[in-house]
């Protein structure tokens, strides 16, 4: 009868730890355009700051004083974003050339 309680607890203790990790949500990163890619693409990932990473579902995609290349949400840009800045500085054009989702805020200053 032992077994069956330490194994029942086992099996109950790995289920949970499986579901907290997997529902653990995803951190989100702010993503900033510095038009640095060869077009105006959302989707040319080296238009976007750092280690020229795309924004995802779960980022910010900030348009700023560091660039004010145009900016242009294209069919290859599959995903929305969370929140969607255009701060104050940024003089660029952003042209929505397909459907797209902000789940969150969006702030123009």
């Amino acid at each position: 009868m032992k077994l069956s309680l330490r194994l029942f607890l086992g099996i109950a203790f790995v289920t949970a730890t499986a579901i907290l990790v997997a529902a653990h949500p995803a951190f989100a990163a702010t993503r900033t355009w510095d038009g640095g890619g060869a077009t105006n693409n959302w989707s040319e990932c080296a238009n976007w700051d750092g280690p020229d990473i795309c924004p995802g579902t779960a980022d910010v995609a900030t348009f700023s004083a560091t660039s004010t290349k145009n900016a242009t949400i294209d069919a290859g840009f599959t995903t929305g974003v969370t929140t969607f800045n255009i701060n104050a500085g940024y003089t660029g054009i952003i042209t929505q050339a397909r459907s797209f989702t902000v789940s969150g805020v969006t702030t123009f200053a």
